[in-house]
């Protein structure tokens, strides 16, 4: 039982700071864009930056809600599914920190 509470609280460390950081980067939008390209830049450059970043950050904002309700209702307490989300996590923050 100690740990079925260990990865609950793991699992929701987890997805809060994912969410924070999702909002945070949504938040910083336009210097996130900027980072991602060239010192020298054109404008089309940049709006279509903007665009595929936009489209990510709401698709991830989505997918964790999505996520956050399947905690909060289905697997509270089911060790298994915690275990499995927190590994199936991890390998997407790393590809998206490439």
């Amino acid at each position: 039982m100690q740990v079925v509470r260990k990865l609950f609280a793991i699992r929701f460390l987890s997805l809060t700071a994912h969410s924070i950081i999702l909002i945070l980067i949504f938040w910083a939008k336009e210097e996130t864009a900027l980072t991602c390209l060239p010192y020298v830049n054109s404008e089309v450059e940049l709006k279509t930056q903007n665009i595929k970043l936009t489209v990510a950050l709401s698709l991830s904002l989505g997918l964790l809600g999505f996520e956050l309700v399947g905690f909060f209702s289905i697997s509270l307490l089911n060790a298994t599914q915690s275990l499995l989300c927190i590994l199936s996590c991890n390998p997407s923050k790393v590809y998206h920190r490439q």
